[in-house]
Order: structure tokens, then C-alpha cells, then sequence
């Protein structure tokens, strides 16, 4: 054997070594412990209310802009390497909520192919740093 195979061989049988000596906790009651100890500290700065987020936004309740004719101008026709016949519309563009800021969400919409008025859609919004910090909570 060679140089690097004894290396290999001490380090493993230290890491065996300590754990069988320190190792008596066992994975449940590592996450137990772990668990406890978030539940017992306050709430983390992370987390936000509304009530912070109307703050730091200036608190516009039900203030949208109009978007007269973007959803004519936001359909797709087709996406880069799309199949023929898919059957479906799908919309993507900006939907202003502070014009004056020059503030907007961009949005990517798909309808369903089938009924559109009962069947799931999908709804990607992105905007800036604080409303995307925001919606991954």
C-alpha cells in the first residue's frame, strides 16, 4: 500500500473513532434540538408583514394603472423551438404599478387549452427586490 492508502486508511479510522465517541446523538435528536431552538427565538428579520410592506412602498391600496390594449400587444404567437399546433395563448409583458416611479411587474400568463374559466392557469410575476423577496416567503 501505498503513502496516500495509509492516509486515507488513519483519517477514516479517526473519523470512526470520533464518532463512536462523540456520535452518541442520533439524527432525530439533532433535528429535535434544532427545531426547538428556532421555535424558542423570536420570529427572524426575514419574515415581513403587510403592514411593512405598505410602509416601505408608500401603501397603495388597489392602485393599478390602466393597461388598455396590452393584451393584444403582450400575446405571443410562438416561443424559439415551440411545436407546431399548440393550442393554447400565452402572454408575456409589463404591468405598470407606479408610473411615476417607472415601477411594473413583468408577467408571463397561460391560459388553458380546454376551459379556461374552471381549468388551473399559471401566473409568473417578477419584479424588483422587494416584492421578489416578498412573494418567496
Amino acid at each position: 500500500m501505498n503513502r496516500v492508502s495509509y492516509t486515507w486508511m488513519l483519517l477514516s479510522m479517526c473519523l470512526l473513532w470520533h464518532l463512536i465517541i462523540y456520535g452518541e446523538t442520533n439524527e432525530a435528536e439533532v433535528l429535535d434540538n434544532f427545531l426547538k431552538s428556532r421555535l424558542s427565538k423570536k420570529p427572524s428579520s426575514v419574515v415581513y408583514s403587510w403592514a411593512w410592506l405598505n410602509e416601505k412602498t408608500g401603501n397603495y391600496p388597489n392602485y393599478i394603472q390602466p393597461q388598455d390594449g396590452s393584451m393584444e400587444t403582450d400575446k405571443i404567437s410562438a416561443l424559439p423551438g415551440q411545436p407546431n399546433g399548440v393550442d393554447f395563448n400565452h402572454y408575456s409583458g409589463y404591468v405598470t404599478v407606479d408610473s411615476k416611479a417607472g415601477r411594473a411587474l413583468f408577467y408571463y400568463f397561460v391560459e388553458s387549452p380546454d376551459n379556461s374559466s374552471t381549468n388551473p392557469l399559471v401566473l409568473w410575476l417578477n419584479g424588483g427586490m422587494v416584492i421578489v423577496n416578498h412573494l418567496s416567503l
